[in-house]
């Protein structure tokens, strides 16, 4: 039996980190993770030009409640007040599709929306997923692979 603390949320956070993590250094990259996650960097890469880039990993389970349909939240991704910030990268990863997103902060500034009203009103958030559970076409020009981490970060 699995522990209970493995499947908790920042347990899974961290792994979908690592997870990423290690494939950029598969891909050569030198990586460094902040002792303190207080600017919403939870990793560093060195490319192979010397340039440095922050980025941020936000994973998401894909759960079923009906045969061909996700439940909410599966592909909606929150970010708390994003800034402009040049060298600034999200990595949006939903796990069982075996599908990661990679967009810089102006990216996703462009293609996310800002709730204006309630509880999430300093909150912006991309919905990825379709509510059938596939990837949204929209979207797919920011579709990246392990392979891929090289020739978008040179």
């Amino acid at each position: 039996m699995i522990p209970p603390w493995i499947e908790s949320r920042a347990c899974y956070a961290r792994r979908m980190e690592l997870l990423v993590i290690s494939r950029f250094m598969a891909e050569g990259f030198e990586c460094f993770i902040p002792a303190v996650d207080d600017n919403r960097t939870d990793f560093v890469a060195k490319t192979s030009s010397g340039r440095f880039i922050e980025l941020q990993v936000k994973a998401r389970k894909f759960k079923k409640n009906e045969p061909g349909l996700c439940t909410m939240g599966s592909g909606r991704f929150q970010v708390k007040n994003p800034i402009n910030r040049p060298n600034y990268y999200y990595i949006f990863i939903v796990e069982q599709l075996n599908t990661m997103w990679c967009l810089s902060e102006k990216e996703y500034l462009k293609e996310c929306s800002r709730h204006k009203s309630g509880k999430n009103i300093d909150k912006t958030s991309l919905v990825l997923l379709s509510p059938g559970g596939k990837p949204r076409p929209k979207y797919q020009k920011y579709e990246i692979k392990q392979e891929e981490f090289s020739k978008k970060f040179k």
